[in-house]
């Protein structure tokens, strides 16, 4: 502690946060501008953070571990600022329930990869890499070379058609709008 305040590197060493990230959240209003330590010149001082920034650092460390956006962890702090629980802590549960619904999309869509991984990864033969493959025979495309044969269906999301063809550069496009159509409703 100098001059009844942490310096930079005393807080990051408490918080476990990077010297460059703390300084990001005081440029961007996170927290406030810490006093200088005296010196000669008023730029030449230390930033001299007290227990306050601390916690806050702390509240911004466990926000963002909960993935909650820069700008809804500002507004949650207006609130704090504020001295009002009442608004700060119903904000946060709409926001936590908005989080848990997004992750049980991503499981959703990580599940349907994984098991399409799966699937693929069960269809090809084992062998080493420039090991001769039983009935091989030259490919017509570079999806039956890698993969062996016409890829499986493809559903994206659950609202899209499932697609029985092999790809083309055309209805990759098609899926790849599709997709971005359906996140976009989310």
């Amino acid at each position: 502690m100098v001059n009844g305040g942490l310096r930079i590197g005393q807080v990051a060493k408490r918080t476990g946060l990077d010297v460059r990230l703390i300084r990001h959240y005081e440029k961007i209003g996170l927290i406030p501008l810490p006093r200088r330590s005296e010196a000669e010149y008023a730029s030449a001082g230390y930033r001299l953070f007290t227990e306050e920034h601390v916690q806050r650092l702390e509240f911004i460390k466990l926000a963002r571990l909960l993935d909650l956006p820069l700008r809804e962890i500002g507004e949650l702090l207006s609130c704090v600022d504020d001295g009002c629980c009442t608004s700060a802590q119903p904000r946060l549960r709409g926001l936590l329930a908005e989080k848990l619904q997004e992750v049980d999309r991503r499981i959703t869509m990580l599940q349907g990869l994984r098991d399409r991984l799966q699937s693929y990864y069960q269809r090809l033969p084992e062998v080493d890499e420039g090991q001769e493959i039983p009935d091989c025979a030259p490919a017509t495309s570079p999806i039956q070379c890698a993969f062996g044969e016409a890829p499986l269906k493809i559903s994206i999301g659950r609202s899209a058609p499932e697609v029985n063809n092999p790809l083309t550069l055309q209805r990759l496009e098609t899926l790849h709008s599709k997709m971005s159509n359906l996140e976009g409703k989310r």
